[in-house]
């Protein structure tokens, strides 16, 4: 129960907080979407580098290692002491509170502008070294949404599907990386303190990079920033498996994993809505 719930969960709540304050953000910052974009998602970065620390406090305090174990099909792993897994429960339940609080403070502060905020002549003034190729994009889009499209073309579309193809491959590695990263590090010798750091600091550079590389759809088109970001991922997905043994190596290969996996998820929004 608790799997199909954590996974349902993470997945639906994960959705419903992208829609909404991105909508409101955009509404108040129509010239710059991909900024505003950036800033919003950013959040989810930042709330990893923080909760990262707290959650492993809250676990593990005692800075305890992980023991070799074998399981009785004659399965050998690595788990840490009972010690640990026992306040797990009490570590979820300690977030889980502390978010709540949070998510009814965000909840409250959001809000749509429907004013308008600038004419054609003082959009010109504020925004005169935007690259005309974005301009020709956004107004693309906004032809295209006027349509009404209804969902099941949307669906069927080819940008659809090759955008739903591109990030389900980029993803995959981000989210791998995520989940297994203290195993490798593990593997290394390096200890379940330092590998918190390292991840708290990866999350920080998700965070910071998302507003940067969505900032920059406002400049340049998206395959030309994406190239970049596709470049720099696979030097890490070569690079992490000799940087294991390496302390600051491991740190700058998480860090800029975490990096190139959330700034998709910031510049994602910006072309498909």
């Amino acid at each position: 129960m608790f799997i199909y719930l954590y996974g349902l969960g993470l997945g639906f709540g994960k959705g419903f907080m992208y829609a909404s304050p991105l909508a409101a953000a955009w509404s108040h910052l129509p010239g710059r979407k991909g900024t505003a974009s950036g800033i919003i998602i950013s959040g989810f970065g930042f709330g990893g580098f923080i909760f990262g620390n707290v959650s492993h406090h809250l676990c593990n305090p005692d800075n305890l290692s992980v023991e070799p174990y074998v399981n009785a099909a004659g399965h050998k792993m690595n788990l840490f002491p009972d010690s640990v897994a026992e306040r797990v429960p009490f570590m979820m339940r300690s977030l889980a509170s502390i978010w709540l609080g949070l998510f009814v403070i965000g909840l409250l502060c959001i809000s749509k502008y429907d004013g308008v905020l600038y004419n054609e002549h003082q959009d010109a003034k504020v925004r005169p070294e935007i690259n005309t190729e974005v301009d020709d994009a956004e107004q693309a889009l906004e032809e295209y949404s006027e349509e009404h499209l209804p969902v099941v073309e949307i669906l069927k579309s080819k940008k659809f599907g090759l955008l739903y193809l591109l990030a389900i491959c980029h993803f995959f590695y981000g989210y791998y990386m995520q989940n297994s990263y203290k195993q490798f590090g593990f593997s290394g010798g390096i200890d379940d303190r330092t590998l918190t750091r390292i991840g708290s600091f990866g999350a920080l550079f998700n965070g910071c990079f998302k507003i940067f590389w969505a900032s920059l759809l406002d400049y340049y088109p998206f395959k030309r920033c994406y190239l970049i970001l596709v470049a720099i991922q696979f030097m890490m997905l070569i690079w992490v498996h000799w940087a294991v043994y390496s302390d600051w190596q491991f740190f700058i290969v998480i860090c800029l994993s975490y990096m190139c996996d959330g700034s998709l998820t910031s510049m994602l929004p910006v072309v498909t809505l």
